[in-house]
């Protein structure tokens, strides 16, 4: 059973999901953990967290998604729609993942890589994995629980999209905002172009 509901999960997105970086993003921090799986709650805790690392110390994140503030913490949106089966990437994601019970699992014989990474992104996913190694997802929940972008946007339940704002403030990069979003708009509109259709 997956926890939470988002009925705000589709509030306005900062950006729009990037599938292929998410699912190679989710693969580096599942490949070395036994069975190749972990619990889902964890994997989208290291993924915001090692999102938000990339975003202050690059000025981007590893994949865009947008930020949600749920009742156990914040998580990439997207990611957690592609893990509930009811994003419109799902078939993709289906293709190197499947759910079973409270694990993420990436498959065998369907591993997505890493070539939409860069050396940057593939280190900051270990480093925040190994940094969090001994916590479980419920202590992640309470670390995650403590960043001022969640404290901010507490919705109790069900759940309400964290503007990016809130976390450049957090990160003490308000004054580059504008910067940040005329990047990620860029990379959107390139990426969408590749892609061959609208985000």
């Amino acid at each position: 059973m997956l926890w939470g509901t988002a009925p705000g999960i589709i509030a306005r997105m900062e950006w729009p999901l990037d599938t292929i970086r998410a699912a190679q993003a989710a693969a580096v921090l599942l490949r070395d953990r036994p069975g190749r799986r972990d619990n889902y709650m964890r994997v989208l805790k290291l993924l915001y967290l090692a999102n938000r690392s990339a975003l202050r110390e690059a000025g981007r994140p590893i994949f865009t998604d947008r930020f949600v503030a749920m009742r156990r913490g914040p998580l990439p949106g997207g990611v957690y729609d592609l893990i509930k089966g009811v994003h419109r990437d799902v078939g993709e994601w289906a293709r190197s993942f499947r759910t079973e019970r409270y694990d993420l699992v990436l498959l065998d014989d369907a591993d997505p890589g890493v070539g939409s990474l860069t050396r940057f992104d593939v280190e900051t996913l270990r480093r925040v994995a190994a940094e969090h190694a001994d916590l479980d997802e419920w202590a992640l929940v309470d670390e995650t629980h403590r960043l001022p972008e969640w404290i901010r946007n507490d919705p109790g339940d069900p759940s309400r999209t964290i503007p990016l704002a809130d976390v450049l403030d957090a990160l003490g990069l308000r004054d580059r905002e504008q910067s940040i979003r005329d990047e990620m708009a860029r990379r959107g509109r390139v990426r969408s172009a590749l892609l061959g259709r609208t985000a």
